[in-house]
């Protein structure tokens, strides 16, 4: 079946899964902890990296969950697998409406909401695609994470109305009833296929292989590259608006700023899944993040004047990642181990970028400034485009 065909029979689960991967664990709680920033610095008199620690413990309890998560998947099937988890993950959304006091809480919080909302993630939502799409595999992935890309987008500005009329309170009840917007539709669109049908179509290209090979070279390379990119990149997009608010704008200007990583982010997901359809992929990512290494450097010492230019090419990066994962494991690990591989690959993704806002943080100057920790995310950036060139040829 050729890449358009491909696209026209299954268009009706691209949406689905790229709507539950927008309001799932990788778009809500991430895209939004930005926006609650300054609330909680006002409303619990927590200090900045207290709050963005929260993101940690977010992805610690993504790192726990994922391979737990894709061992279920491939066992169980996709389908069921996020037709519990979305209601679980939309209780989850309501956690941080209870920390008070000490900023553990919080932290508790955020560890909780991951941990039963994993099965929102793209773990579950990608492996729907696997199946139904060869030719144009690269593409469909890219468009379901645009899902993610459109929260990235909204998220900001979203909230900055909703929080400005009903506050803290009425910024976490309008995500979980989000999170939960997706699951009717999903029970009637999605539907588990048999492994085999990938299994048949793989390409004559691929090398023979055991069905159940690992190759573990393969396998650190790619979590590796993963957890330093998200290590230098994410944590990014979580001081951003209080970067930009450091830096003299307004609370929508900073929103502004922010969105425009959605921009990024959307743009990425398809455009670089049609190129990595069409070109080796381990090559595509690198250029990618060479380009996010530039405008990190960019938005440490261009000023606010170039920041929306800035979050654009971060946000290129960033949408590129989970995409780029998803297809790497597709291509250099056996098919019927795809969502436990991916589930062990996200959870060094997830833990990177748990970690990444601390760091930033920490290495933040004592009069404010980012140029340093933005200089530092630079630097990994074209580490993990390098790490990628050494995975040589598709093995399936």
């Amino acid at each position: 079946m050729s890449a358009r065909a491909e696209i026209k029979a299954h268009w009706p689960l691209l949406i689905a899964t790229a709507w539950g991967c927008g309001v799932g664990v990788t778009g809500l709680p991430f895209y939004s902890l930005s926006s609650f920033v300054r609330a909680f610095e006002v409303e619990m008199a927590w200090d900045r990296g207290a709050i963005t620690a929260s993101l940690l413990t977010l992805t610690i309890g993504m790192m726990i969950g994922g391979p737990i998560v894709g061992r279920l998947v491939d066992r169980f099937g996709a389908r069921r697998v996020a037709l519990l988890s979305i209601p679980l993950f939309s209780v989850g959304l309501l956690l941080p409406l209870l920390a008070q006091g000490a900023a553990w809480t919080l932290w508790a919080a955020y560890f909780f909401m991951a941990l039963i909302g994993i099965g929102t993630s793209p773990i579950t939502y990608t492996r729907l695609l696997m199946p139904r799409f060869m030719a144009a595999r690269g593409l469909a992935l890219g468009i379901t994470l645009a899902g993610t890309g459109m929260a990235a987008l909204l998220m900001p500005p979203f909230l900055a109305v909703v929080m400005g009329a009903y506050g803290l309170v009425g910024g976490y009840v309008a995500l979980a009833l989000l999170a939960l917007s997706p699951w009717f539709y999903v029970l009637m669109v999605a539907r588990d296929h048999d492994d085999a049908a990938t299994s048949k179509a793989a390409p004559e290209r691929a090398p023979s292989a055991e069905p159940g090979d690992i190759n573990l070279r393969h396998f650190w390379t790619i979590g590796l590259t993963f957890f330093f990119v998200s290590l230098g990149l994410a944590g990014v997009i979580v001081h951003l608006v209080p970067m930009m608010l450091d830096a003299g704008l307004t609370a929508r200007g900073a929103a502004f700023v922010a969105s425009a990583v959605g921009v990024g982010v959307v743009l990425a997901r398809v455009i670089i899944g049609w190129l990595i359809d069409h070109f080796h992929a381990p090559f595509v990512a690198a250029v990618v993040f060479v380009v996010a290494g530039g405008g990190c450097l960019l938005l440490g010492f261009g000023g606010p004047g170039v920041a929306i230019v800035a979050a654009v090419l971060i946000g290129i990066a960033i949408g590129a990642e989970i995409d780029l994962i998803a297809y790497l494991v597709s291509r250099y690990f056996p098919p019927p181990r795809y969502a436990g591989i991916y589930g062990w690959q996200f959870g060094f993704f997830a833990i990177g970028a748990g970690l990444s806002p601390l760091l930033i943080q920490a290495f933040r100057s004592p009069d404010g400034h980012y140029a340093l920790s933005l200089s530092l995310c630079a630097v990994a950036s074209v580490l993990a485009a390098i790490a990628l060139l050494t995975l040589g040829r598709y093995r399936y």
